[in-house]
């Protein structure tokens, strides 16, 4: 999150998760029809506007999974259900979800920071 813990430099913040939180709001202005937290598709959506999404895929438990199938991003946004547990954005070849939540903070999934 965006604590004395934070892993962004000085002026910069994690986005936040959830329905109404920064990933989600990309997702719709990117496609105002987007209704629903999981939409799939071709990525044209991410591309059209030439958005960097690394496809890194993620770290867990002692291994990597997903090299250049998926990007998984953490957001800033703590899941209201389970305290461990934080939002995040994912994305593969065929499907965007802005809003991913109930993943343990021991995933290593990737960070992207935004200029405050």
């Amino acid at each position: 999150g965006n604590d004395e813990f934070n892993i962004c430099p000085a002026n910069w913040t994690m986005p936040s998760g959830g329905n109404n939180g920064q990933y989600g709001k990309l997702a719709t202005s990117l496609d105002p029809t987007i209704t629903s937290d999981y939409f799939s598709g071709d990525l044209s959506i991410i591309y059209r506007y030439h958005l960097s999404v690394l496809l890194s895929g993620y770290f867990y438990p002692s291994e990597s999974h997903g090299e250049n199938t998926r990007g998984d991003f953490w957001s800033a946004t703590q899941n209201e259900t389970y305290d461990t547990n934080n939002y995040r954005f994912f994305v593969n070849s065929n499907s965007v979800n802005p809003h991913t939540n109930n993943n343990g903070r021991y995933y290593g999934f990737s960070i992207r920071c935004l200029l405050k």
